[in-house]
């Protein structure tokens, strides 16, 4: 997903759709033209974070939130914050749940509740977040980029893709 050689970690969203599937970010991009008319009624949809840990653990870390606020807070405003060395706790909008990132070194430990928790190589795991957060922001713009009732929103969007991404320069 995140187009990075060697990378060593992952991070991908899916949506749960109306009927309580879950759409996996591969399949919303294969299938956009026929999800489109019910992505764009999913504003506040239910989605997921993965992370897959490919480098000691193997392990996957998943949470659950509204997607957008989700996405918005772990890949993108908490990234900042953990590259300065800062711990993070996210807690959820739609679920009872926080997830708390410590910065350990060169890792961050990835635990909270409900989770079975991880350790991450920091700088693959801060990438990847922000490469999806950026792939998320690239989705609403496919959907909505054409309302001027989403120009405002999705300017926000950009501006916080481009903060997380200076936080790693």
């Amino acid at each position: 997903m995140t187009g990075l050689e060697g990378v060593t970690v992952e991070v991908t969203f899916s949506i749960r759709d109306p009927e309580g599937k879950w759409l996996e970010e591969e399949d919303i991009q294969a299938r956009f033209a026929e999800l489109r008319p019910a992505l764009q009624s999913l504003d506040e949809a239910e989605g997921r974070l993965s992370i897959y840990n490919d480098d000691t653990t193997y392990a996957i870390t998943t949470f659950k939130d509204e997607l957008g606020v989700l996405v918005s807070t772990v890949c993108l405003d908490a990234v900042g914050d953990l590259a300065a060395g800062k711990a993070v706790r996210v807690s959820m909008v739609s679920h009872p749940q926080r997830i708390d990132f410590d910065v350990e070194g060169d890792q961050i430990v990835i635990h909270g509740d409900g989770i079975d928790g991880d350790r991450c190589p920091a700088r693959p795991l801060l990438k990847a977040l922000v490469a999806c957060g950026e792939r998320y922001a690239a989705l609403l713009k496919k959907l909505h980029g054409g309302d001027p009732t989403w120009s405002k929103n999705l300017s926000g969007w950009d501006q916080g893709a481009a903060r997380a991404r200076a936080s790693l320069a």
